[in-house]
């Protein structure tokens, strides 16, 4: 009885307790397991770093992609850098006037390419004969930075509009149009937006010229269309001094954008949005 009295509280308690049972525990498998974790941790940072340095490399890429080839650049949101107080500012702008005044934006007559990277994929909405309406090649490099400079801020190219009331600055901006934004990125003329709205809205005004002659930009129902497709931000690229010249309702407009929004010149556009 005693024998196995002892056994039964000594022999295999004491196994249990502190044997080989406690021995696995604290210092078998359970050690191993332990610095086998830690030697895969080691190799996860290893590998963070290593990406971390294929990361920057390839953004020194884009930054020179975007020098050479502006409409190559913008095929990549992450070709084009902006600071996250940019990105906040950006953002939170409700109203923008982009001035082209003194920046090289003259408007001219339209006259299609003889071949079009873009063709128009709704043809009975443009002029029948497109040379007599208005274009603006200038303006429409500005428009291109605001979009590329609105995708880096976050906001997809298929939350962003762009409206122009002149066929021929349609057709122009399809042209110039990047192929990887082409079913993405929506252009169209006032009437081809009306009823329906986008995050952000860029407005191409077109006319630039000293004698002060807006054209469609006369129609202030139009223009109202065009304002208020927009939910989130809207900005509006034009000649500041062809628009308040002779129409008072431009001149309101555009004092109202200036007065209660933003204002930037087509030169710091063009800068941050990588194509200056």
């Amino acid at each position: 009885k005693g024998g196995k009295k002892e056994v039964g509280k000594g022999g295999k308690k004491e196994v249990r307790k502190g044997g080989k049972e406690k021995e696995i525990r604290k210092g078998g498998k359970k050690e191993e397991m332990t610095k086998g974790e830690k030697e895969e941790v080691g190799r996860g940072e290893k590998e963070k770093g290593q990406g971390k340095k294929e990361n920057a490399n390839n953004e020194e890429e884009g930054k020179e992609t975007a020098m050479t080839n502006p409409s190559e650049s913008s095929k990549s949101k992450s070709s084009l850098s902006l600071t996250p107080e940019m990105q906040k500012h950006l953002l939170e702008q409700v109203l923008l006037f982009i001035d082209t005044n003194g920046c090289d934006c003259e408007e001219d007559d339209f006259v299609p390419s003889a071949s079009s990277s873009n063709p128009n994929p709704n043809p009975s909405n443009l002029n029948s004969n497109p040379a007599e309406s208005k274009a603006n090649q200038g303006e429409a490099r500005v428009v291109y930075a605001h979009v590329r400079a609105l995708m880096a801020a976050g906001i997809p190219p298929e939350s962003i509009g762009v409206i122009t009331p002149y066929n021929g600055q349609v057709r122009l901006l399809r042209e110039l149009r990047p192929e990887s934004l082409t079913s993405r990125l929506e252009i169209s003329t006032v009437d081809g937006f009306q009823g329906r709205e986008k995050e952000a809205v860029v407005i191409s005004a077109v006319r630039s010229n000293p004698e002060g002659v807006v054209g469609f930009l006369a129609d202030a129902r139009r223009m109202n269309v065009a304002v208020t497709r927009a939910r989130r931000h809207v900005a509006l690229v034009g000649d500041s001094e062809t628009l308040k010249m002779r129409e008072p309702f431009l001149k309101r407009m555009v004092e109202y954008f200036e007065t209660n929004g933003e204002y930037g010149s087509a030169e710091e556009v063009l800068q941050y949005g990588g194509m200056g």
